[in-house]
């Protein structure tokens, strides 16, 4: 963990290429793929991580700016083969295509026990799709796509950019692809349409999916402010892939605040100062927060003034 320690100090994409570059000296490799791409590999243990990140994300994940991953990786002594993109790309590259196919042609993942793979949103569907590359891998996506291929998602309009893409090639559509895997965990919002039609493609004995309701925008967060996705990628690895266990590491949630404050915010808006008056007090019995804090007294505002201008009414009707 210490020689990436750096890369917590860097401002800018050069300097964090420059960062990881230097700290992966000796202990595996860093290169291009392409235009677009690098991959990163640390060699430890016998267990691999793979997963896809955006660079401009692992920029923004504060403190450690570590990508996506690399952390649990780190902890465990797993090896991990980063693919980062420079943009959202959903990593559909032929550069990619013949990265992945020197690997296999290497016999690169069949010097690992286990294989896992990992992503979320555009990355989670680059997990799933070159899952295929390593059959009996197992795989962790949260909200990913199908594919955007326009004959199939013309009800999804939330990335145009990615209309002028290429997904009926190689690894182009992700359900199919993991049908070689030997369990897949699926994290999905189902409150999002979208991602809801699109987790309805991927099915299978194999495939475990935990709907995670009005927690698209906080698992990210939640991943990289507990050691939840870490604890998920132990049960995933162990075999362990009941609902109700996964269902279990997700009460993480009731600790981690960004996830309190955005529900605080979510009772607000039903205008029922009752219930939130009782939510925030629940929440503030286990931590203090000065924003959970304003909601619970606006709360006990809004119901004090209700009292008081019923009583006229009441005593009328006396």
């Amino acid at each position: 963990m210490e020689a990436f320690s750096t890369l917590a100090a860097v401002q800018t994409p050069e300097a964090w290429q420059d960062a990881m570059r230097s700290a992966l000296i000796g202990k595996g490799f860093f290169q291009p793929v392409g235009d677009l791409h690098t991959a990163m590999h640390l060699r430890q243990g016998r267990t691999l991580l793979v997963a896809f990140d955006w660079r401009e994300a692992a920029l923004a994940r504060a403190p450690s700016r570590l990508p996506l991953g690399l952390p649990a990786a780190l902890e465990r002594g797993w090896s991990y083969l980063g693919l980062v993109s420079d943009r959202h790309d959903w990593f559909r590259d032929g550069a990619l295509h013949a990265f992945f196919d020197h690997m296999t042609d290497d016999d690169f993942f069949d010097e690992f026990d286990s294989v896992l793979f990992l992503g979320i949103g555009s990355c989670g569907y680059a997990a799933c799709a070159y899952s295929v590359v390593a059959p009996g891998a197992r795989v962790l996506a949260v909200g990913p796509q199908a594919t955007l291929a326009r004959n199939t998602t013309e009800w999804d309009n939330r990335f145009p950019e990615a209309r002028r893409m290429n997904f009926t090639d190689r690894y182009g559509y992700a359900p199919e692809m993991i049908e070689a895997a030997d369990a897949m965990l699926l994290l999905y919002d189902p409150t999002v349409a979208e991602d809801a039609m699109h987790a309805a493609q991927f099915t299978g004995e194999h495939v475990t999916k935990l709907r995670c309701r009005h927690m698209a925008g906080t698992l990210p967060g939640m991943f990289a402010g507990t050691d939840l996705l870490g604890r998920m990628l132990d049960a995933l690895r162990g075999g362990r892939t009941s609902r109700a266990g996964f269902a279990a590491l997700m009460r993480t949630r009731h600790d981690h605040r960004p996830y309190l404050r955005q529900f605080t915010r979510r009772v607000g808006r039903n205008e029922r100062p009752d219930l939130l008056a009782r939510c925030t007090a629940a929440i503030l019995a286990r931590h203090d927060d000065r924003f959970i804090r304003k909601f619970h007294d606006a709360a006990l505002r809004k119901l004090h003034s209700e009292e008081t201008d019923a009583r006229p009414w009441q005593a009328a009707a006396l």
